[in-house]
């Protein structure tokens, strides 16, 4: 948790991180085997290398255990609310195609 000024100005490392994942603004939370698509797999691969990386640049140490719902060929995927689907590559903006 980061402290804010006030209680109501708390953020959460975690949630900010699943979150964007969720809303498909990173492209490390899509699925490799499923394009456009986020997995229960590649969300819990995502938490598991971006949360280390972000609570680092606040000097905090964060491991989560984001344990997958699904086995790999079970998994349901999750399409990304469609105004959402612009994933960052490079410095540029790249627009994924809905399936």
């Amino acid at each position: 948790m980061l402290p804010g000024d006030t209680p109501e100005d708390d953020r959460c490392i975690f949630s900010g991180v699943l979150v964007e994942g969720l809303w498909g603004t990173k492209s490390a939370a899509f699925s490799k085997r499923e394009p456009n698509k986020i997995t229960s797999q590649s969300l819990a691969k995502y938490l598991r290398t971006e949360v280390p990386k972000v609570a680092d640049r606040y000097q905090f140490t964060l491991n989560p255990s984001a344990l997958p719902t699904f086995s790999d060929g079970d998994d349901t995927p999750l399409t990304p609310p469609a105004f959402a689907l612009t994933r960052q590559s490079a410095g540029t903006h790249e627009t994924c195609q809905e399936g």
